[in-house]
């Protein structure tokens, strides 16, 4: 769902209006933005809704266990790799063929070819149709 469309239009009044009268009761606004959050970002592909589960699962998780932890350099310890988790998930899937164009030019550019592999790796993004 691209946001200058009608579609988005209507789906933003929808939930912003949902969410501003859910809002005082906080047992049903929560799944409500859940749900909506969830057919957003499944709008454009209902598979990545697997990738967003997953995102969500393992942070909960990582917030338990840092939550849990004793010791404060566990603690934090727990955070960078959360941190890292997050990052490299959005690295994989989003910014994977720019890293290795960028290495590939860069290599080039020093005459080393090397035959890197370009994955069709994708999320989101305005270019779709």
């Amino acid at each position: 769902m691209l946001f200058p469309t009608f579609t988005f239009a209507i789906f933003f009044l929808v939930v912003f209006v949902g969410s501003w009268l859910l809002m005082p009761r906080q047992g049903l606004w929560k799944p409500f933005i859940l749900i909506a959050s969830v057919v957003f970002y499944g709008w454009w592909d209902w598979r990545f809704v697997f990738l967003l589960a997953f995102s969500a699962v393992a942070n909960q998780l990582f917030a338990k266990a840092i939550e849990g932890a004793a010791a404060a350099a566990a603690r934090k310890w727990l955070l960078a790799a959360t941190v890292a988790v997050n990052l490299g998930v959005l690295g994989w899937f989003k910014y994977y063929g720019f890293f290795v164009t960028s290495v590939a030019n860069t290599l080039h550019a020093f005459h080393l070819n090397a035959d890197l592999p370009l994955l069709r790796i994708v999320l989101p993004s305005a270019s779709r149709s």
